[in-house]
């Protein structure tokens, strides 16, 4: 390089920066390593700030590089990326060297580049790069030289094949969002206003180049904060969110004119996904393509940081960005193909309950589907119905919008045993009350009859009793209309549980007796049996020492329902066992017993059945002297009601 050129390429520090305490130290701790070149890949959303903690970070670092300080916009986002051959060509002439000296060829230029700052203690800024290629022919050679590089692109070839450390944005929490929109305001701290305050930061959701707009807008004016809602909730738009340069939603429609067909489709179809986040499969379903083809359209937005990577195999979209595409959606896709996305996945989150009921539950039925899928494997089971929740319950919530009544008691049967297992009572009771319309709407009295008897579990599980009997006896009156052995068991059976929830043993017992006597006409043998047992264990616990039983018979039982795979079941009874040994004083084989208790509502995702448990346990242990291991046992039920 030429003596005496300082080359100071880099631009102004920008007031729109805020925080990013977390990265800015990451990126100086990279510049600390004297190793070898240090270079760092900033990527995240669109309007995330990579460009300000850019810049923020040239600054604070540029005392450590005296050399040359360069900077370009490789405009990889506008789909008219800089060749790296002019990139190239601009750098050589700031660095002293004549037009004429300077070789037409790009790799020419590039050696050529190498070589003259081979010894430079130099920085360089390459912004909004496009690809691997274009900023592979751009690095400096020199043992001493701080390269970031920023991109909405994830580029993961720069972190594989050329050393770089990565830097993800994300967007900023409420604390700074709130900052960085309000930090020129002198705010009243009126009801109205923090309403107003509230719904610009949901609707910029932690995105700084959104806030940063909205906070140019006002301009200092706290009174314009509920007209500017108001503007844009009229359009329900982030195209009201702009500056004199530029509409939030441009860099996002810059984005989406760059994917490829099938990554577009997708771009628009997933945000009708039911829940907050999903994965491969029911991103298959609904787009109703194959896992290969919906893979590589998910990685292709993933790459240009459309959607997040939220984990294994799950994904999910920025609110911001959700609602570019829903709106994409409402403008390039028709009415009957949205719905028909909608219902796809909706229909496959049913189907995938279903096999997950049957894995860990394996009740009575009335509804078709059941007969149509298959369990799915019951060791992971619990652990898939827990996350997939709040996705099965926007699905349920879109057939129930689209109409789709004869899906919604099956839908209903297959949520249920979750429900009850992990005390969700009011969405139990919303589910099979909705499902208990479908049936009247249908005219079809054995599904309306299945549909009552769970929406008292419903209420029985909420302790409204009252409501709980209401369903249970008029589930009862039509299972003896229509003869039906199996929904008439059931109601006698739950009518005695409401009875003995409220003490009165004295209804409970009798009720639970005619459930047996009604076990007995079950055509099903299978099912006869289950419904005996099921009643004996609800004796055996209404009753307690006073049926009679021995501890030998409750373990056969407990054993029924482990080779059914009803490890709620069994471990209710295991409880039983550690009662009535803890009764004649055995505490050894009691504590045991529980511990298996504890273990089979863990597997079953019982939480607060296991916390009873653990608890028990902790009073046995505490008996047997092993005060320590207590301790401990309650520190875990602690934990476990924590939320």
């Amino acid at each position: 390089m030429s003596e005496g050129r300082a080359v100071r390429l880099l631009p102004p520090d920008t007031s729109g920066f805020h925080n990013r305490t977390r990265q800015l130290q990451e990126l100086r701790q990279q510049a600390g390593d004297e190793r070898g070149p240090v270079r760092c890949l900033i990527t995240g959303l669109a309007g995330i700030g990579k460009t300000w903690l850019a810049i923020r970070a040239s600054h604070e670092l540029s005392s450590r590089f005296p050399g040359a300080q360069l900077y370009y916009d490789l405009r990889g986002s506008t789909g008219q990326p800089v060749a790296p051959a002019e990139v190239l060509g601009h750098f050589l002439v700031l660095l002293g060297l004549k037009r004429s000296e300077i070789p037409d060829h790009e790799e020419e230029r590039a050696t050529l580049f190498r070589s003259l700052t081979a010894d430079e203690r130099m920085l360089m800024l390459l912004d909004d790069a496009d690809s691997v290629t274009q900023v592979r022919k751009l690095l400096p050679s020199s043992p001493h030289s701080l390269v970031l590089v920023t991109s909405r692109n994830r580029l993961a070839g720069l972190r594989t094949r050329h050393g770089f450390h990565q830097v993800d944005l994300g967007v900023l929490d409420p604390e700074d969002a709130r900052h960085l929109l309000t930090r020129s305001l002198e705010l009243t701290g009126t009801d109205e206003e923090e309403q107003a305050i509230g719904q610009l930061l949901d609707l910029c959701a932690g995105v700084p180049l959104s806030l940063s707009v909205v906070e140019t807008r006002l301009d200092g004016r706290a009174g314009l904060i509920t007209v500017v809602v108001e503007q844009i909730l009229a359009g329900r738009s982030l195209d009201l969110l702009v500056d004199e340069d530029l509409a939030v939603e441009a860099i996002f429609d810059m984005s989406y004119a760059r994917l490829s067909p099938q990554a577009a489709v997708a771009y628009r179809g997933l945000p009708s996904h039911p829940g907050p986040e999903f994965g491969l499969a029911a991103a298959t379903a609904l787009l109703d393509t194959s896992k290969g083809k919906a893979l590589l359209a998910i990685d292709e937005l993933v790459e240009v940081n459309l959607l997040e990577r939220r984990g294994e195999d799950r994904f999910g979209f920025h609110e911001v960005v959700r609602e570019h595409a829903h709106r994409l959606a409402l403008d390039e896709d028709s009415a009957h193909d949205r719905r028909t996305m909608r219902e796809r996945c909706a229909s496959w989150y049913l189907r995938r309950q279903i096999a997950l009921c049957k894995a860990i539950a394996p009740r009575w039925t009335v509804t078709r589907l059941f007969d149509e899928v298959e369990p799915a494997p019951a060791e992971h089971a619990a652990g898939e119905l827990e996350r997939e929740y709040a996705n099965v319950m926007g699905a349920f919530a879109a057939l129930d919008e689209l109409g789709l009544d004869e899906l919604l008691p099956a839908f209903c049967e297959a949520v249920q045993p979750w429900q009850y297992t992990t005390r969700r009572a009011d969405d139990l009771v919303a589910v099979a009350t909705a499902a208990v319309a479908a049936a009247q709407r249908s005219g079809d009295e054995v599904v309306e009859m299945r549909m009552r008897n769970l929406l008292g579990t419903g209420y029985e599980l909420s302790g409204d009793f009252d409501q709980a009997l209401e369903q249970f006896e008029t589930s009862l009156e039509i299972a003896r209309r229509l003869g039906h052995a199996l929904g008439e068991q059931s109601a006698w059976e739950w009518i005695g549980i409401v009875h003995g929830g409220r003490g009165q043993l004295s209804e409970a017992i009798p009720h639970l007796h005619k459930s047996l006597e009604a076990a007995e006409r079950i055509a099903d043998p299978v099912q006869r049996e289950r419904a005996r047992n099921l009643t004996r264990m609800h004796l055996e616990r209404l009753l307690g020492k006073a049926s009679g039983s021995s501890v030998k018979e409750l373990t056969g039982l407990a054993g029924y329902f482990r080779d059914k795979s009803e490890y709620v079941n069994e471990a209710r009874i295991l409880e039983l066992v550690a009662a009535a040994y803890r009764a004649d004083g055995q505490n050894q084989p009691a504590q045991i017993a529980l511990e298996r208790a504890v273990a089979q509502f863990a597997q079953a995702g019982a939480t607060q059945l296991q916390v009873s448990a653990l608890r028990r346990l902790a009073d046995v242990e505490d008996a047997l002297g092993e005060h320590e291991t207590a301790a401990t046992r309650r520190v875990e039920a602690d934990r476990l009601t924590t939320p």
